[in-house]
C-alpha cells in the first residue's frame, strides 16, 4: 500500500519483529515468512547479523531499507543509566547511501 501511494518516496521499515532473519532462529517458519515478506517489499534487513542483548542471538529489531542502498556501517548499543539496562533492546544506527 505505501509502495502504491508513494512510489517516488523511500520506504523504510523498522521495529520489534520478533524474529532473527540470521543465526538461531526463535522459530524457523516465522523467520522464513518474514524474511519473504521484507524481501518481497525489495528490502533487506541491513542490521540482521548484529548482536541481541541475549548472548548468542541476533536482532529481533530490524531497519529495513531499500535493497538498492548501500548500508556502510550498523552501529549497536545496549542502553543502561548507572550500569542498569533500560530495556531489553539494543539501539541500532545505520549509515546508508541510496
Amino acid at each position: 500500500e505505501l509502495r502504491r501511494r508513494y512510489p517516488q518516496d523511500a520506504l523504510i521499515w523498522a521495529g520489534d519483529f520478533n524474529h532473527t532473519l540470521e543465526g538461531r532462529a526463535l522459530s524457523r517458519g516465522a523467520s522464513e515468512l518474514l524474511r519473504n515478506a521484507i524481501s518481497g517489499l525489495g528490502l533487506t534487513a541491513v542490521n540482521a547479523g548484529s548482536s541481541h542483548r541475549a548472548a548468542g542471538m541476533n536482532s529481533l529489531d530490524l531497519i529495513c531499507v531499500d535493497s538498492s542502498w548501500t548500508c556502510l556501517t550498523v552501529e549497536t548499543e545496549y542502553p543502561n543509566v548507572e550500569g542498569r539496562p533500560l530495556s531489553d533492546h539494543c539501539w541500532y544506527v545505520a549509515d546508508l547511501r541510496s
